[in-house]
C-alpha cells in the first residue's frame, strides 16, 4: 500500500481524512478511463469511409451527364465535379466527416444539373409541340375558310341546299 502520510495532514487521524486522502490518490486512475473512453470515442465517431455517400454523387454525376447536363446545366455539372474532387482529397486526408458532406454536395449539384438539364429539354420540345399546334390551327382555319367560301359559291350555284 502507498504511504499516506505525506498526503494527509498530521491533526488528521480519523478514518475520514483518510478516506479522503486516499480518494485523492485515485484521482488519476480515475480521469485515465473516461479520457481513454473519449479517445475510443472520438476515433470511431468518423465512422466508416462514406462509400454509399461517394457511389450516389457519383451516380448522380453520370445520370446529369446522361442528360445532356454538359450542356444544358454546365456550371451545376462542374460544381458537382469539383465537390467530388474535393472529397475524394478529405478522404486521403482521413477527413470522413467532412468528406461525407463534400459527396453529399456533390450529389445534390449533380441531381440540380440533371433537373435544369432534362427541364430545358422539356421547355424545348414544349415549345416545338406549340409551333406544331400553331401552324396545324392555321391549316384548319385555312380550310375552314376555304370550305366555307366552297360552301358558299356551291350555295349560289344551287348545287347545295
Amino acid at each position: 500500500m502507498t504511504d499516506l502520510r505525506p498526503i494527509i495532514p498530521a491533526n488528521a487521524s480519523t478514518k475520514c481524512a483518510r478516506a479522503i486522502a486516499l480518494q485523492s490518490l485515485r484521482t488519476p486512475q480515475r480521469l485515465i478511463a473516461p479520457v481513454l473512453l473519449c479517445l475510443l470515442l472520438g476515433a470511431c465517431a468518423s465512422g466508416p469511409l462514406p462509400q454509399l455517400e461517394a457511389d450516389a454523387a457519383q451516380l448522380a454525376i453520370n445520370q446529369a451527364q446522361a442528360s445532356n447536363a454538359e450542356e444544358d446545366a454546365p456550371v451545376e455539372l462542374r460544381f458537382a465535379r469539383e465537390q467530388l474532387n474535393e472529397a475524394q482529397a478529405l478522404l486521403t486526408k482521413q477527413k470522413k466527416a467532412a468528406a461525407r458532406n463534400a459527396f453529399e454536395r456533390a450529389r445534390v449539384h449533380a441531381e440540380l444539373a440533371d433537373i435544369k438539364a432534362r427541364a430545358l429539354q422539356t421547355a424545348q420540345a414544349l415549345g416545338r409541340l406549340q409551333r406544331e399546334h400553331d401552324a396545324l390551327k392555321t391549316q384548319l382555319d385555312g380550310a375552314r375558310e376555304g370550305l366555307g367560301g366552297e360552301a358558299k359559291r356551291l350555295r349560289r350555284s344551287g348545287e347545295m341546299p
